[in-house]
């Protein structure tokens, strides 16, 4: 249980839930190369060499390696960059989603996936992992802070299934206060944190602090949900705000608009459509942080 906060950066806080998670759980291993890889260096100093699972970086069958130890009862943690998820990376995770799903077995794999600090655009934009989870349905959690970081590494490494977790570069080296000791995040829930009636803006990932900060600057009246999970998605709190605000903006960490938006948007429409007074918009934060959603609020809310 959480005993107090203290003040760490983003990819500390995953270290950290990864650290405690070795230490509850005997059958956690990591796939990774110490050299390279930071956690796989810290998680062998810890948990000892015998937790690490050596791997060549960039080696394309990680995932086809965390699901075998998966289906010999380990809990692989494994890490790679969005650019290796189009193809074999991805194919293998839904296949152990499939092993899950239709034979009953466990696959408890997680993957923190790499998302690259400065994208430049289509075609750049594929890299953008959302681009490829959210269609293939794997569970994929998007973290906005470095505590919403360390509670849902934590619940992708308990999980049954595969879940993948964004690890986007731009908040590698923010900190923010994270709760000391166990902190856990109930995957597919996701979080209000800010309550209005003016207008709902959704979000998740990177593109959640610069949404806060204008809100609180400008102090203005709108509603802002942070997904936490894009996969699957709370379809029920974001349709709940737009009930109250009968306004939608989503705004998104990519360079444009992604499968994450559309879902919301078409979850609106199908499920509170007679509650909108105005079409719901999708922006993509690209490179211009608070730039185009302040814009878009300043036409929306004429301020």
């Amino acid at each position: 249980m959480s005993t107090g906060v203290t003040r760490i950066r983003f990819v500390e806080a995953i270290a950290e839930a990864l650290r405690l998670e070795f230490g509850r759980d005997s059958q956690a291993i990591y796939l990774g190369t110490p050299q390279d890889d930071p956690f796989a260096e810290e998680l062998g100093a810890v948990a000892g060499s015998d937790r690490v699972v050596e791997v060549q970086p960039g080696e394309r069958t990680v995932i086809a390696r965390a699901v075998g130890a998966a289906l010999e009862g380990y809990h692989p943690v494994c890490r790679l960059s969005a650019a290796e998820l189009p193809g074999r990376g991805l194919d293998q995770l839904v296949e152990a989603q499939g092993l899950q799903a239709v034979e009953g077995l466990r696959t408890p794999v997680t993957v923190l996936v790499d998302r690259p600090a400065a994208d430049h655009g289509p075609p750049g934009d594929a890299d953008a992992p959302e681009r490829w989870l959210v269609p293939a349905a794997v569970p994929t959690v998007s973290p906005s802070s470095p505590a919403e970081a360390k509670g849902l590494v934590a619940a992708a490494v308990r999980a049954p299934t595969p879940v993948c977790v964004i690890v986007d570069e731009r908040l590698a080296a923010g900190n923010d206060h994270v709760p000391e000791g166990g902190h856990l995040i109930r995957i597919g829930r996701a979080h209000s944190l800010r309550r209005g009636s003016a207008l709902t803006v959704v979000g998740h990932g990177a593109s959640v602090g610069p949404a806060f900060r204008l809100a609180s600057e400008l102090d203005l009246d709108i509603d802002l949900v942070d997904l936490r999970s894009i996969v699957p998605l709370d379809h029920s709190a974001v349709i709940e705000s737009v009930k109250r605000t009968s306004r939608l903006v989503v705004f998104e960490p990519t360079f444009v608009p992604s499968p994450v938006g559309d879902a919301v948007v078409a979850a609106v429409v199908a499920a509170a459509f007679e509650y909108l007074d105005a079409p719901p918009l999708q922006i993509a934060m690209g490179s211009h942080s608070d730039t185009v959603l302040r814009e878009a609020l300043g036409e929306l809310l004429g301020y």
